[in-house]
């Protein structure tokens, strides 16, 4: 809808005539004359003077009351404010977009009509991010806590502390208590004081002078146990624990005839996946708020087909232009690197940012904003970006063979690499005549499985991958080996590569670590990270710990989005194949091939795989230098100089350190033992 132009707006009478707008028969008081709203600010200059004519004027009073009380619309917008934090202005009058109007319309009736019916009347909100719904089903249950005796209402959150904070402006209570002082104190019930009335330890607010109240909860098998509630709403139900959401619903049941169900998607299991997806079997009043309805995200829209693109936004002043049709070009190029689907769908330039802000992923905007729990159960990896990325960067290995190393000391030693074309190293650089890798900071990235050599037994994987260039340069498989003898060849990779940085998944790879840390004592291994104040710091722990699927998911994002990016070059086409075997199911990151093993090496704890070692490996190519490490990163000299030739000379007689210095021998005795006297 257009902006008006601003206009003179008549004083609302003392006793305001009961118009009914065309569009909405039961907002007796809603409609521009008695509530301008094409502007805040002249929604807000109507207010001041309303408000200030009340002040002198009982009659109006009461007259603004009871208008509020009957039409909900004329409530939000004549009384009503929001907080929006991410604007310049952070508080806003409450002035509903024309997508709202309908929902707080239905929200309201669902209440009344379950008090008279005494029947079941539940409520069923499906919607994009960001549309306003918490506000308005908490206002909607503020102004029926005003008017309403023995009103009772039900708040129920995924955990306790999203229920009430003095601090914290996310909970639901703490946006009821910035509310209220808001209110003209001629609305507020008799004998009213916020300290006194709201207790934030028991999450509750309690109206003294006709006893209605609202209670917080977290989701629980008891909530409201025992008692009756004339309605409760269960805020972003689709983030509930899985059990949870079930819980509240059986325990809610037989509490109250009402329940608000109000959600943007979560994953494709779960209460409210199972409600969507099946609607039709519930007698639920089925809402829905989509993002491309709201006035303040969805100007210029256009759809693209067969490459074509056509707009789809008939109101004046939404034409696309010049400057609108460069930007969208540049924005196509970025999302299809970023493996979004461009055509056949509504989008715009503010959604086109959206999907191209830092973290947002395909899977992450179809739930957050396209409501469509499908983007939670395809791939993890997108494939076109897979296919794209495979085509420019995956080529055949320079050398393939047997990694050749000291089975004590796990060492590279001559010839290196016993070439075959069935061995399990594959490289993409060529050491030198001596043996030696270019010059690089690298980076070892490993995956265990339990190497028994089944026909579905999965691999343990090392990735090496070069910091400096972000291309890899390396990749070792097997499904027979060992994880203790694994850590042999991670160690011998290392060493190989400049003491490259060892970062393996240590979830179940226990005997691989203590071979690396304990045995070998490998002296540049990953050690798992904590937060402290302001930045990181690691433990004494080695080994990333994948601790749940969203660190996981968190990887292999990071890892997509550079690869789109041409960020990591990755070489191994079987990387790139071994990707779209990653799914969601049921709400969890599943690999394919690991839910059809036979043999317990491809099932479950004992899986690794290409993917999860080159995502370790590219984590930390990607990661900024960890404060408070206890030990410095060893640098490798640069070929030919003084220090490698001293290093080398150390290697071959078996001493760390510098024996020379700690007897006190002179360094430059030192370099004529290995230069000889001619080179001073």
């Amino acid at each position: 809808m257009a902006l008006t132009k601003q206009r003179t707006v008549p004083r609302l009478k003392r006793r305001p005539v009961r118009l009914v707008s065309g569009k909405f028969k039961d907002a007796a008081f809603y409609s521009p004359v008695y509530c301008p709203k094409a502007t805040p600010a002249e929604n807000i200059e109507w207010r001041i003077r309303w408000r200030t004519a009340a002040m002198l004027d009982r009659g109006l009073q009461k007259a603004l009351r009871q208008a509020a009380f009957d039409d909900v619309l004329f409530w939000f917008n004549a009384f009503c404010w929001c907080s929006e934090p991410r604007k310049a202005e952070k508080v806003w009058p409450f002035c509903t977009w024309p997508h709202q109007d309908p929902i707080i319309l239905a929200m309201d009736k669902a209440i009344s009509d379950s008090e008279v019916s005494q029947s079941p009347i539940d409520v069923l909100l499906d919607k994009s991010r960001g549309q306003g719904a918490t506000w308005m089903y908490l206002l909607i249950f503020l102004r029926r806590w005003l008017r309403d005796p023995m009103f009772s209402a039900g708040l129920v959150t995924r955990n306790e502390k999203l229920v009430d904070s003095m601090q914290d402006t996310d909970t639901l209570l703490w946006k009821l208590a910035w509310e209220i002082p808001r209110l003209p104190k001629w609305l507020l019930p008799e004998g009213f004081a916020l300290a006194k009335h709201r207790n934030v330890t028991d999450h509750t607010l309690a109206n003294p002078e006709n006893g209605a109240s609202i209670v917080g909860y977290a989701a629980t098998k008891d909530v409201g146990a025992g008692g009756r509630k004339t309605v409760f709403a269960m805020d972003e139900f689709a983030r509930f624990k899985l059990g949870d959401d079930y819980a509240a619903l059986d325990a809610t049941q037989h509490v109250t005839y009402c329940r608000f169900v109000v959600s943007a998607h979560k994953g494709d299991a779960g209460a409210f996946y199972q409600m969507v997806q099946h609607k039709e079997d519930t007698n639920a009043v089925r809402l829905t708020m989509r993002w491309e309805d709201n006035p303040t995200e969805n100007a210029k829209l256009y759809r693209v087909v067969h490459g074509k693109i056509f707009e789809a936004d008939p109101r004046p002043g939404n034409r696309l232009g010049p400057a609108d049709l460069a930007l969208i070009s540049e924005q196509h190029k970025k999302l299809k690197r970023r493996g979004y689907k461009i055509e056949d769908k509504l989008r715009n330039t503010w959604y086109n940012e959206e999907c191209l802000r830092l973290g947002a992923t395909p899977r992450g905007i179809a739930q957050e904003l396209d409501r469509d729990p499908k983007g939670s159960v395809a791939k993890v990896f997108d494939s076109e970006t897979l296919k794209v990325a495979k085509a420019e960067y995956a080529r055949p290995p320079l050398l393939q063979g047997t990694l050749i190393y000291d089975s004590e000391t796990a060492k590279v030693r001559a010839p290196y690499v016993s070439q075959s074309d069935t061995g399990e190293l594959k490289l993409w650089t060529r050491p030198g005549l001596d043996g030696e890798m270019p010059f690089g900071l690298y980076v070892v990235g490993g995956d265990v499985s339990a190497g028994t050599a089944g026909d579905y037994t999965s691999n343990s994987v090392a990735s090496v991958i070069n910091k400096m260039t972000g291309e890899q340069v390396a990749e070792w498989t097997s499904n027979s080996t060992i994880p203790a003898r694994f850590g042999y060849v991670l160690a011998a990779l290392g060493y190989w590569f400049h003491t490259a940085e060892l970062i393996v998944e240590a979830n179940f790879g226990a005997s691989c670590m203590k071979i690396l840390v304990e045995e070998l004592m490998y002296p540049n291994v990953y050690y798992r990270e904590v937060e402290d104040v302001g930045h990181k710091k690691t433990t004494k722990r080695a080994g990333y710990w994948m601790k749940d699927d969203n660190a996981k998911l968190g990887l292999f994002e990071t890892m997509q989005e550079a690869m789109a990016e041409g960020k990591f070059v990755a070489r191994s086409a079987a990387l790139y194949d071994e990707c779209p075997e990653y799914e969601w199911r049921g709400g969890r990151i599943v690999h394919i091939g690991s839910t059809k093993s036979d043999d317990e090496g491809g099932k479950g704890k004992a899986h690794g795989d290409r993917v999860i070692a080159a995502s370790l490996a590219w984590r930390q190519c990607d990661q900024e230098p960890i404060l408070d490490t206890d030990e410095e990163i060893p640098m490798a000299p640069p070929p030919g100089s003084m220090a490698e030739r001293l290093q080398e000379y150390d290697r071959e007689q078996g001493q760390s350190g510098d024996p020379w210095l700690e007897e006190g021998i002179d360094i430059f005795d030192r370099g004529r033992v290995l230069l000889g006297e001619s080179y001073y």
